[in-house]
């Protein structure tokens, strides 16, 4: 079993009891994520039973990270797959200036 930590500037959420398959993390019922921010830290724990049969304890962690898909398909009695990836240097400066040219926009009344 995995567990996942979503920490924003004002919450720390968790969501748990959730299964592996490749690089996704499967939840029973469907995940709310509208509260969760579009970059946040991510940090997955959990352990896993590798080829030998040997339990491995099991680590994820970006400072961050978004994600990238939350899906269902019908062949899976309706289990949820999501998957999350890091933000790039570049794409987190890019966000970052991003936002400050917005505010300097609406702060001066200046259409974008």
């Amino acid at each position: 079993m995995y567990k996942i930590t979503i920490k924003t500037a004002t919450a720390e959420i968790e969501v748990s009891n959730l299964d592996m398959n490749g690089n996704n993390y499967v939840a029973a019922s469907k995940i709310d994520t509208s509260a969760w921010p579009a970059v946040f830290e991510f940090t997955a724990t959990g352990t896993y039973t590798d080829e030998t049969g040997e339990q491995r304890e099991y680590y994820e962690h970006y400072d961050h990270a978004k994600i990238i898909q939350q899906v269902t398909y019908p062949w899976d009695e309706g289990k949820w797959y999501l998957a999350f990836c890091p933000v790039t240097p570049q794409e987190y400066a890019a966000m970052q200036q991003q936002g400050q040219i917005e505010y300097i926009a609406m702060m001066t009344d200046v259409e974008l």
